[in-house]
């Protein structure tokens, strides 16, 4: 494995970062195993930008977009953006990684990618003020009068121009713009940039794909040994072996009628300053597969005229260090990341998928895997959120899955024929 050692350490502006980074050098040369998202990717970390102007290695469109921006060549792998080595892939940059469309209603600390989004809060991840993250919509953008922290990767057919609206804008960008007449506050400190980009940049119908490919994977993966379950007084308590991916199978009824919560036990942490801080160990995560077969309710929808599928969550979660402490809900989980990663799955569906509509109505703690769910978060969800549709409804929180994952997925290629053949990813 390449030395990551230096990369890690530079471009550090705070003691939390410095000490994150230093824990995820030593995670990376413990732990080399993943799967990738359309590739085979052969290192695990959680991988923070630059600070450098994202324009040195990025290349232009030779014709530039009405308002007179740069139109962005290439894809997002190609871009200097794409950060690789992360265990869940593309969508692992990102707080929302939504392959239809996302809308957003309440302060959003983190970023996200999607076709379409409806913007109604602040985003942007506030303890990353030093870097640079970035935000990606493909086709269509929609609201604004709200502050963006973030670089912003915006359609072509979208007409960037300063407030007032009578001037072309330049990178990079301090001040006020607005979208298609809709004011957008990106004074957040430091530069930011603005392109454009084709609707192609990210290939969301091939990226669903995988992540629908991994999350069936994992849901047919066997608990794991040693790994314990078990539900009294209304708590589900999951205790992780020290080393190594985790999984649990458990059963939507499971979930809800543990309305007292989740807690996760025997979670490995160390100071590796000496410091009294806690930080993860890194060798170890929890898959946390839940079946809704037989939990499902339908939902009347008043906006569509139709009966909804839907499953709520109401059981809080919360991960106890060794000393019994409780990682807390809050914006700085962005530097600590998390090893839990919920996969959201229906047995009784051929594809093992399920589409309806999960809630979120208490504090989450964990990314949440969900390809083909509309997934509304009432209450903080701290993690990576990868869903077909996502509306944040309360203040949550970028907090990036570390991983490890160790799984064989196998993704169809597409075909014109009624054989489709298969390409193997595997991590070994």
């Amino acid at each position: 494995m390449e030395d990551v050692g230096l990369f890690l350490r530079e471009n550090v502006r705070d003691e939390k970062m410095r000490k994150q980074k230093n824990v995820l050098f030593r995670w990376r040369h413990h732990k080399g195993i993943i799967a990738g998202s359309l590739a085979t990717i052969l290192a695990t970390s959680l991988a923070f930008g630059t600070t450098s102007p994202i324009k040195a290695n990025n290349s232009f469109e030779d014709i530039k977009a009405e308002d007179g921006l740069e139109v962005l060549k290439g894809d997002f792998y190609s871009s200097d953006y794409y950060k690789a080595g992360q265990p869940l892939g593309i969508a692992n940059g990102f707080h929302i990684f939504a392959f239809t469309e996302l809308s957003i209603e309440a302060h959003t600390n983190g970023n996200f990618a999607t076709r379409s989004v409806k913007v109604g809060a602040a985003n942007g991840t506030n303890q990353l003020a030093n870097e640079k993250e970035v935000d990606v919509v493909t086709e269509s953008w929609v609201g604004g009068g709200t502050t963006i922290a973030d670089d912003l990767l915006v359609p072509i057919a979208a007409s960037v121009t300063t407030r007032n609206g009578d001037k072309t804008v330049t990178n990079p960008i301090s001040g006020q713009i607005a979208i298609d007449g809709n004011g957008i506050d990106m004074n957040s400190g430091n530069e930011k940039h603005i392109y454009h980009v084709h609707s192609n940049f990210i290939d969301f119908d091939a990226e669903q794909q995988y992540y629908t490919t991994l999350s069936t994977t994992l849901a047919n993966t066997p608990a794991t040994d040693g790994t314990t379950v078990k539900t009294d007084n209304g708590v589900l308590t999951i205790g992780l072996t020290e080393t190594g991916m985790n999984v649990v199978n458990i059963s939507g009824k499971v979930l809800n009628d543990c309305q007292n919560g989740t807690e996760i036990r025997n979670v490995q942490f160390d100071d590796f300053d000496g410091d009294g801080d806690l930080e993860y160990s890194g060798l170890q995560s929890v898959i946390i597969n839940v079946d809704l077969n037989g939990c499902k309710t339908d939902v009347w929808d008043w906006s569509t005229g139709t009966s909804q599928l839907a499953f709520s969550t109401n059981s809080q979660t919360k991960v106890y260090r060794s000393d019994d402490s409780v990682v807390a809900n809050k914006e700085d989980n962005v530097l600590d990341g998390t090893i839990v990663l919920w996969n959201f799955y229906d047995s009784s569906e051929d594809d093992y998928n399920y589409d309806g509509t999960l809630a979120f109505g208490k504090t989450s703690l964990g990314s949440v895997l969900a390809p083909q769910a509309s997934v509304i978060a009432s209450q903080n969800v701290d993690g990576n959120i990868i869903a077909d549709t996502v509306k944040i409804s309360a203040e949550s929180h970028r907090c990036d899955f570390m991983g490890p994952i160790t799984v064989t997925v196998n993704v169809p290629e597409p075909t014109t024929t009624t054989t489709a053949e298969a390409t193997t990813t595997t991590t070994e």
